[in-house]
């Protein structure tokens, strides 16, 4: 997730770039252990400790004070501060967790088919909205920590003024890029379905 921090701001939630971004390579790491390890709710404990480490910074880091000692300064900082929100992963990995058992039996280009189409699908549904969230009044306290962003940001800058920035130059790009999110998806939980089933064998 860190690799993919510059894609998954806030402000690019409703964009196609997001999704694409989330889609590439995300289920390899979740599947892949999940796979090896055998246990039921593997997907969502491994989400679960993503998104509470994250939160667990957002709510410590600010106590630490801070200054920028770069230039230039254009927000007046006085705290460390943590990364934003973490993106709602655990939502479509319980559905995944619930989903698997009845998907034993068939070929793994099903499962990749139906596990990485469901997930996206549920991922999409619910970080839309939430990213509407994170941008209204009611996000910016400490708990979702809204209001936080770098000492570098300029006032007109889309996070300060509380704006999506919208990537997508046409209707068309967004449906092709949304499409090959889902394919991306796909492909991730393949390959991480494969690597499983062989870490599985790996005896010591």
């Amino acid at each position: 997730m860190i690799l993919k921090l510059e894609d998954i701001n806030k402000i690019f939630l409703h964009s196609s770039i997001s999704y694409l971004a989330l889609g590439i390579g995300l289920l390899l790491v979740i599947e892949a252990p999940a796979r090896a390890s055998g246990h039921r709710w593997a997907r969502s404990i491994a989400t679960g400790i993503y998104m509470l480490f994250v939160m667990v910074a957002i709510w410590i880091l600010p106590l630490f004070p801070a200054t920028p000692k770069l230039g230039p300064v254009y927000q007046h900082i006085t705290h460390m501060m943590p990364l934003s929100f973490p993106i709602l992963l655990i939502v479509p990995a319980f559905a995944l967790d619930l989903l698997w058992p009845r998907m034993t039996a068939l070929p793994r280009w099903q499962q990749a088919l139906i596990g990485g189409v469901t997930f996206m699908a549920i991922l999409i549904a619910v970080e839309w909205p939430f990213a509407t969230f994170l941008m209204s009044p009611a996000a910016r306290n400490w708990f979702f920590a809204a209001a936080s962003y770098p000492y570098f940001a300029p006032p007109d800058a889309a996070s300060v003024r509380y704006v999506f920035r919208y990537l997508d130059h046409s209707t068309a790009q967004f449906w092709r890029n949304m499409g090959l999110a889902f394919l991306a998806s796909t492909l991730s939980l393949w390959v991480g379905i494969v690597f499983g089933n062989w870490l599985r064998k790996v005896q010591r």
